[in-house]
């Protein structure tokens, strides 16, 4: 294989990953998002009182009439299916943390992304001198 070849198989290979980058980057994105909602809603549970009637989602748009029995706590699944009690101070602290952690990850793909295009930009430049 000659070295054109090699590096138009090169430059394939990139921009796929690119593009998966990419893909990574927007779900990370929106996962900070959906979290930044999820704190602000245990927010609006301060002013909720014991025994109120709520809609509770069990699925993507599927709800259930609920009556409150406290809601100042909140049951979170933390991985592996362990369910752990959390006050809402400490629930919006958890999801802080993975608030953190998402951005973190965007912040690496993000690099990474950078990297990637700016090693295509320097096969470009080779097939242009050639």
């Amino acid at each position: 294989m000659d070295n054109e070849q090699e590096r138009y198989i090169e430059y394939r290979t990139l921009t796929e990953q690119l593009k998966k980058i990419r893909e990574y980057q927007q779900q990370t994105q929106e996962n900070i998002v959906e979290l930044g909602k999820l704190k602000e809603s245990f927010d609006r549970f301060r002013e909720l009182k014991k025994g109120q009637r709520i809609l509770a989602p069990i699925t993507n748009g599927v709800f259930v009439d609920a009556t409150l029995n406290d809601p100042t706590t909140f049951h979170m699944n933390i991985g592996a299916d362990v369910v752990v009690t959390k006050s809402i101070d400490e629930a919006k602290e958890l999801i802080t943390k993975q608030e953190k952690e998402m951005a973190k990850l965007h912040a690496r793909a993000t690099k990474d992304e950078e990297q990637l295009v700016a090693r295509m930009r320097e096969i470009e430049k080779h097939v242009e001198q050639e």
